[in-house]
């Protein structure tokens, strides 16, 4: 057995090396440490980091008609890559490099499978692989992170998706509860000590992460910093600074007074750019065209409220830091100023407790996230535009998978009348699909990934 497989995280590669006779063709690493850790074992015949895959592309087999069959991911690998660089010729070449590598992987030998782990981040890398791996005929699976500690295997489309568990005793009733609750869990405080610690502590505390650059800038008299690899000069991480803040500004001109007593829907906001838009919504992935679909269709006199995820306003922390380059680039003026004209559409202010608007809303929409899990737990109908075949809520009997503006007009029709959905089959669905990421869940997902590939060959 003959794999190639992408992971980053080093999440399943030492089970395989452990618990299966599998051969490596080709590991794909975050990194020269990883690169550096595995190039002994003999189980594995090529190790490539990710900066192998620009800078090892060799366009030897490349043509325009392979061009044309990989052109509809263009936009996504774009979007994917622009999360994290905002540049968009690094974005295009990294699009045309990864074909090329990949075209060459394939070209020079057989697999047997597939497997990538963790595949959220769009990078073209993940999606042009994916392609490939397809084209050949080769069946992909790959390890998706959702919720709380938890995540799903996937196979490729063409083979069903979401797999599903027939016996799963790894989830059990704690860990739904967990899962379930997720949003409720809190990080237990981090007890760093030293003074270097303690002075950039109380950095970030009054100024956050805008603050700690200015400082290191100044003591180290250097305009230059480093954000995703990629280097920005002290004046340009302030102008995005500034376009940030002018973005901000506009929106809460644009706030309208939150009414609980009126009839409405709530769309919550995705923070983009995030990943799980990238993963999720491959079809639809743009959330003003989702708005203004529920515009088209919403109730007389309904209102559709619009709330902001609250993570937008956490750019000058360290966890998400590395976004101001980049926010600009998914949000705008005009994205706000046009959802704010649309019919019946009001933007409210993203400090409105998420739970108070659950509890009195109509229903719920969103493209996926944890505030759907939140309006499953209050018992209100809730409506997701991901993908149905890897996003789990999505195979909930009573939840509206979204698929086209007839399925809209259903679903509101059903809400209208006053649906009320059950969601009796919560645990079931869970249970079904989803695996703890410990020894045990990675091995569980292991063993259903031989046995699948076994009954392949037996087929064969």
């Amino acid at each position: 057995m003959n794999i190639i497989l992408a992971d980053r995280a080093d999440m399943l590669l030492p089970m395989i090396l452990k618990h299966t006779d599998w051969e490596i063709g080709v590991l794909i690493v975050q990194d020269e440490e990883k690169k550096e850790k595995y190039k002994e074992n003999a189980k594995i015949k090529a190790i490539f980091t990710l900066n192998d895959i620009t800078n090892q592309a060799r366009y030897t087999n490349f043509s325009y008609e392979e061009i044309k069959k990989f052109k509809r991911l263009q936009a996504i690998g774009d979007a994917g890559t622009r999360r994290m660089f905002n540049d968009y010729q690094f974005s295009r070449y990294m699009f045309y490099a990864s074909m090329a590598f990949f075209n060459n992987i394939f070209s020079s030998q057989q697999f047997d499978a597939c497997v990538i782990t963790e595949p959220v981040h769009g990078f073209a890398s993940d999606y042009i692989l994916f392609e490939y791996a397809e084209l050949h005929h080769v069946p992909v699976y790959n390890l998706a992170t959702h919720g709380f500690g938890n995540f799903c295997l996937n196979r490729d489309l063409e083979n069903g998706g979401l797999v599903s568990l027939s016996d799963n005793p790894l989830f059990t009733k704690e860990r739904f509860y967990e899962t379930a609750h997720y949003t409720e869990q809190k990080k237990a405080p981090k007890n760093d000590i030293g003074l270097k610690n303690y002075v950039k502590k109380w950095v970030l505390h009054i100024g956050g992460m805008a603050l700690l650059r200015t400082v290191f800038c100044l003591i180290h008299r250097n305009r230059f910093m480093t954000i995703n690899f990629f280097p920005y000069t002290l004046e340009e991480y302030y102008f995005s600074w500034y376009k940030i803040w002018s973005i901000r500004r506009y929106v809460r001109k644009l706030y309208s007074r939150y009414d609980a007593d009126c009839p409405y829907l709530i769309y919550f906001l995705h923070f983009e750019p995030e990943a799980s838009i990238t993963n999720y919504a491959e079809t639809l992935d743009s959330q003003l065209v989702i708005i203004e679909m529920i515009s088209q269709c919403l109730p007389e006199g309904w209102t559709l409220y619009v709330k902001e995820h609250p993570d937008t306003y956490k750019l000058n922390t360290e966890r998400f830091d590395f976004f101001v380059p980049t926010y600009s680039v998914f949000q705008s003026k005009y994205f706000f100023r046009k959802m704010d004209s649309l019919k019946n559409v009001s933007i409210i202010d993203y400090k409105t407790p998420a739970t108070e608007v659950i509890r009195h809303a109509k229903a719920v929409a969103s493209i996926c996230g944890t505030v759907l899990m939140e309006a499953i737990l209050e018992k209100k109908p809730v409506l997701t535009f991901a993908n149905p075949h890897k996003y789990i809520l999505s195979q909930l009997r009573d939840v509206f998978s979204i698929q086209s503006f007839s399925d809209l007009a259903f679903a509101l029709d059903a809400i209208q009348k006053d649906f009320e959905p059950n969601y009796d089959d919560l645990y079931d669905v869970y249970k079904r699909y989803l695996l703890p990421i410990n020894e045990d869940g990675l091995l569980k997902a292991l063993s259903v990934i031989v046995e699948e590939l076994k009954g392949n060959c037996n087929g064969n």
